[in-house]
């Protein structure tokens, strides 16, 4: 992969991780259910290597974000 088509899907991992954490929050999703579901598709083989470790990536980050979602708001 050359420098530009990382800097490339470092940006979509961004923007996705965002907009995914927006989406979670608004629909008053279970976090931890949630970083679960995208850690379990992480470990699906028949995805290309990059996309379950950018699935893997988003779990982290949803599941750092999941214990400030069980507050009351």
């Amino acid at each position: 992969m050359n420098p530009t088509q990382t800097e490339t899907l470092d940006i979509l991992q961004q923007v996705w991780r965002q907009s995914l954490l927006a989406l979670a929050a608004a629909s008053k999703a279970n976090m931890p259910i949630f970083a679960s579901a995208l850690e379990a598709a992480s470990h699906n083989e028949s995805l290309n290597p990059v996309a379950r470790a950018m699935l893997a990536e988003l779990a982290e980050s949803t599941g750092v974000v999941a214990p400030f979602s069980a507050t009351k708001q």
